[in-house]
């Protein structure tokens, strides 16, 4: 059975909220820190600070780990099995030293910070005809697109805000793209608002925060605003940037934050069902495929745009869409994509995506699950093999041919491993011209690194 999906973004027109077809930290203790504290003969001793204040040490010998930046949470439980015994499971050690239930309110908190609604104005003119057909006269009227949003990014002149491409979208509307568009903060909430049934556009009040539109993704559903910093924190100075996560897994908490129905800023709570789904949305009139994280954290028309967060308040998503038959089934775009778009727009001046086309189409087969005992985690991987090399494409001029796998890719001297058949496009988001680049295959057994490929500008369609 075919399930509709539904943006989840709300509509206001002449004072009515109406649905469109789209929708819009239960915290553990975790490490804040490691730093060396001081050394005993052949020791180092290290003091680890947790997020709730608390410390403990640990011993490891001198030279084996001198950077604390290099250790991990496998080198502490190992060092921990040393001295209490090495039949004590990782589990264990987790629940001992490094997780204790906590108020959430903290880590929510501090995600309102990087939280803001947004509204989006348009105008759709018209026509009137007489008995006979002809025009007689044209009527304007205002609407409302209302959605969320996350800070992105704040520099000395501006601050980048990201929502989802389908909030600052008018499909029927006299533009495109919102020309007049506002974001309210988190403590200042409020709504823009129609003088008149017969008014023709709105007003704003003081917590009003003008916004640009600087750039955007239809085929990713995402969207960058940004609005002048000074204007900003003339509001409220104690507003932050997200933090990011390097990733989620199946099981985690999914706490969303949007503004539900252009009510205010609220959060919901819930886990991540599904790592990695596909789902179909209708934008401007064309169904695209998007890839997904499912949720069954509550989401809203109006909830477009909002930032998912993890139990330690690091984005993991952009809420956009919503399942049209069942409860708590819920989508959001995964925080690779929504970065690396954005950093794609900012960085490259542009308004929509620039990327390289690499020249290779990959099928991916032996797809398993495959369990880490340190992290107590386990992970999808998929072999990727190239199907097909295009004539004078980036690939065939590194050396890629068919029936290569795929291993990794090398940017700039760092290795990312290609363990999913989306892994090689969400890195693409991210190379620049100048790049460096080069492939890692395995033929017949043998792993080897392809020539390399310095990009152009040219490449970046």
């Amino acid at each position: 059975m075919k399930i509709a999906k539904k943006i989840l973004a709300a509509t206001l027109i002449a004072g009515s909220v109406t649905a469109m077809a789209f929708a819009g930290c239960s915290g553990e203790r975790s490490i804040a820190s490691i730093e060396k504290a001081y050394s005993v003969g052949l020791k180092d001793v290290y003091t680890i600070t947790y997020t709730d204040g608390t410390t403990s040490e640990f011993t490891v010998t001198n030279g084996s780990s001198a950077d604390a930046s290099t250790i991990t949470i496998g080198d502490i439980y190992e060092e921990y099995k040393k001295q209490y015994g090495e039949d004590v499971t990782f589990a264990e050690f987790l629940d001992k030293y490094l997780t204790a239930e906590t108020d959430s309110a903290s880590v929510v908190q501090n995600c309102l910070k990087s939280s803001v609604s947004v509204y989006c104005e348009f105008t759709t003119t018209s026509t009137s005809h007489d008995f006979f057909g002809r025009p007689v006269g044209t009527q304007t009227t205002p609407s409302l697109q209302i959605g969320s949003g996350i800070i992105y990014k704040i520099d000395t002149d501006y601050t980048y805000i990201i929502t989802n491409y389908h909030v600052v979208y008018g499909e029927n509307a006299d533009q495109d793209i919102s020309e007049i568009t506002h974001v309210y903060l988190y403590g200042s909430q409020s709504a823009p608002y129609a003088e008149s049934l017969s008014s023709t556009s709105y007003s704003y009040d003081e917590y009003a925060i003008s916004c640009e539109y600087v750039g955007g993704s239809i085929d990713h559903d995402v969207a960058v605003l940004r609005a002048k910093t000074q204007d900003v924190y003339a509001i409220n100075d104690n507003v932050r940037a997200v933090d990011v996560a390097e990733g989620y897994t199946v099981g985690q908490a999914a706490i969303a934050i949007g503004n539900p129905g252009g009510e205010g800023i609220s959060a919901t709570k819930g886990i991540v069902s599904v790592d990695n789904e596909y789902i179909t949305l209708d934008i401007d009139g064309t169904e695209r495929s998007y890839r997904s994280i499912r949720i069954d954290t509550a989401i809203y028309e109006g909830s477009s745009g909002g930032g998912l967060f993890d139990m330690y308040g690091r984005l993991i998503g952009l809420t956009n869409a919503g399942d049209g038959e069942e409860q708590n089934v819920n989508f959001a775009i995964p925080v690779e994509i929504v970065t690396g778009v954005a950093d794609n727009i900012i960085e490259n001046g542009t308004d929509t995506v620039k990327k390289i086309t690499i020249g290779v189409t990959v099928s991916s087969s032996n797809s398993r699950n495959e369990y880490d005992a340190v992290s107590g985690l386990s992970f999808i991987r998929e072999d990727l093999t190239v199907a097909s090399v295009i004539d004078d494409s980036i690939a065939s001029k590194i050396g890629v041919k068919s029936g290569d796998l795929l291993k990794a890719i090398v940017v700039n001297g760092e290795k990312t491993a290609l363990n999913r058949s989306f892994n090689l496009s969400d890195i693409i988001l991210t190379i620049r011209a100048g790049d460096e680049i080069k492939l890692v295959v395995s033929h017949g057994g043998e792993e080897t690194e392809t020539s390399a490929y310095t990009v152009t500008s040219s490449d970046l369609k």
